[in-house]
């Protein structure tokens, strides 16, 4: 210091050694307070409290294009040097925010706060953000969930948890995500705690399934099952609900541990059924709409949950329906009766037919069992042949009552569609709307002519291992078992018969039903053999040749047999 500079009084000296002493105080690198002195068009003046002011450049205090300072405002710096080249102290406002901002974000962090973060831009596994300072955010603590276009999320402010900070280089890492699992967490307990079974919730459809919708009841998801959303019947979950639906729900059972739960939409509202046998009774006549078709019939939809069935046999009094298809379709508003209810089963049977009259009422007095009919073949079937009788009206004749005598295994062997045949009415069902049919009974029934013990000529057919099959007469064949060929004892029956032989047999049994006609020519020759000797021994004292009794046997037999069958069998 010069002698010019040096103090000239005790005064000017006490003042330079607090001034001395005050600057010893001052440490570079820390923030302190000034006051703005003056602006100019480069740069602000600011008193920090030592002999000369710190000179800050204009620009450090913009702000979004604009600067917003006075003189006499008071604000902080960062002292960098005592003093420059200048002579100045060096100080900056810039760093004095910083500093504050870190100091600020370092409570934050070791506090567990959260704080605001505005979206700059995107890099490279993530965003930078601005929370004073400047902060990564890894892209997959943006959301719970995937971010679909990161550009939508530029110039968004979240709050943010600052999750790392190094004060020494400066890196922070900041999550979004947990400051939202944190809230979920928050709100899932306090819902834990609020939702009872039978309560009422409020819920946002999340996703679809086959099975049923998953519902966000806000931190917990439940689900609502296909079968309760509605009384009704629906095909497909996403027919009547939509993702992000607000529903209303109530809650139908609550497993706290496993924190599940099971939601209903149609509860909110009375069964359908409670009711039912009051709403439609028996006999009344009521409107609905054809929901679906089957084989089998037609469904109705006669309010939402309730559903009756016309059966394919209740459409037509007359027609045969061959597919529902044939008379409503799906979306058609029909008039149907009821016919019966069955509340525990939740069915109801309707009829469309019952609307019009009953041909079949007059049906049994015009057509009184064993009367003879022309009828044309309107359909044949492996059971047996449908006869129109009249318009509306026919029959059946089973495969069983086409012959006596012929083994049929189809119908159509010996009946066409279109073939008019006379036929027998066998009975009359009006209730079921059925009537049997006879071809056959318009002739007696061959086998009833012969009875057991008769003897007959029959033509030998075929020989198998057990014995033969013989004709009684055309179409009607019987068996001789090889146990009944001979008196004698046979193992094979063609040592002693041939196909084509006439020979006279006995009939032991008959089974109607079955067409079976069982015959013996060893019963036969028995009983010849026993009349031959009777007869012998019935002779008084009369010589007789061995000739004689053999032509005497030879004529019984033939005069015995022609007794027996003088009735033409």
């Amino acid at each position: 210091m010069s002698s010019e500079q040096m103090p000239q009084n005790k005064d000017q000296l006490s003042m330079m050694n607090v001034f001395n002493e005050s600057v010893k105080d001052l440490q570079e690198g820390t923030v302190i307070k000034g006051r703005i002195v003056e602006i100019t068009n480069d740069s602000v003046l600011v008193d920090i409290g030592i002999k000369s002011e710190g000179i800050i450049p204009l620009g450090e205090f913009t702000k979004k294009g604009k600067i917003d300072i006075n003189v006499g405002e008071e604000i902080e710096v960062c002292l960098r040097r005592k003093e420059g080249k200048s002579g100045h102290p060096v100080i900056s406002f810039q760093d004095a925010v910083e500093t504050r901002a870190r100091e600020k974000i370092e409570e934050i962090f070791n506090e567990k706060l959260s704080i605001e973060a505005e979206v700059m831009k995107k890099i490279k596994g993530g965003f930078l953000v601005d929370i004073g300072e400047e902060a990564f955010m890894p892209a997959s603590q943006a959301y719970t969930g995937r971010v679909k276009d990161a550009d939508e999320l530029i110039g968004k402010i979240f709050k943010v948890r600052i999750t790392e900070f190094n004060p020494r280089n400066g890196n922070i890492v900041v999550s979004h995500r947990l400051l939202l699992d944190e809230e979920k967490k928050k709100k899932k307990e306090e819902l834990m705690k609020n939702l009872q079974e039978d309560g009422l919730c409020n819920g946002v459809v999340k996703s679809i399934a086959k099975f049923g919708a998953f519902i966000d009841l806000g931190g917990i998801e439940g689900l609502l099952h296909i079968g309760d959303i509605s009384w009704g019947h629906i095909k497909g979950v996403e027919d009547v609900l939509k993702v992000g639906e607000e529903l209303e729900l109530k809650i139908l059972s609550f497993d706290k541990e496993k924190e599940k739960i099971s939601l209903g939409l149609k509860q909110l509202t009375p069964h359908p059924w409670t009711h039912i046998e009051t709403e439609y009774p028996i006999g009344s006549v009521v409107k609905g709409k054809v929901s679906n078709l089957t084989k089998f019939g037609a469904f109705v939809q006669l309010e939402e949950g309730v559903e009756g069935l016309i059966h394919i046999s209740e459409m037509s009094w007359t027609e045969y329906v061959k597919h529902p298809s044939k008379i409503v379709s799906i979306g058609d508003i029909v008039e149907a009766r009821v016919l019966d209810i069955d509340a525990k089963k939740q069915r109801i049977s309707l009829g469309l037919k019952h609307l019009q009259p009953n041909p079949w009422e007059e049906v049994k007095d015009k057509y009184p069992v064993g009367t003879k009919i022309i009828g044309r073949v309107k359909r044949t079937t492996p059971f047996g042949t449908f006869v129109t009788l009249e318009e509306g009206i026919e029959g059946l004749v089973h495969v069983s009552d086409i012959s006596w005598t012929k083994k049929i295994k189809h119908p159509k062997e010996v009946l066409k569609i279109g073939d008019k045949i006379e036929v027998v009415i066998l009975s009359v069902n009006t209730e079921d709307e059925k009537i049997s049919l006879g071809i056959k009974q318009i002739d007696q029934n061959p086998y009833l002519k012969y009875k057991v013990g008769n003897s007959v000529k029959v033509k030998v057919l075929r020989l198998t291992d057990f014995g033969a099959f013989v004709e009684l007469e055309k179409g009607i064949e019987g068996l001789i078992h090889i146990s009944q060929v001979s008196i004698q004892r046979v193992s094979d029956a063609s040592s002693v018969l041939k196909v084509g032989e006439e020979i006279i047999s006995k009939i032991i049994d008959i089974d109607l039903e079955k067409k079976r006609v069982d015959l013996s020519i060893k019963k036969y020759e028995q009983e010849q053999e026993e009349k031959s000797v009777r007869k012998y021994i019935n002779q008084d004292n009369k010589k007789i040749t061995l000739g004689e009794i053999a032509g005497d046997q030879l004529h019984e037999l033939f005069s015995s047999f022609e007794e027996e069958n003088k009735d033409g069998v």
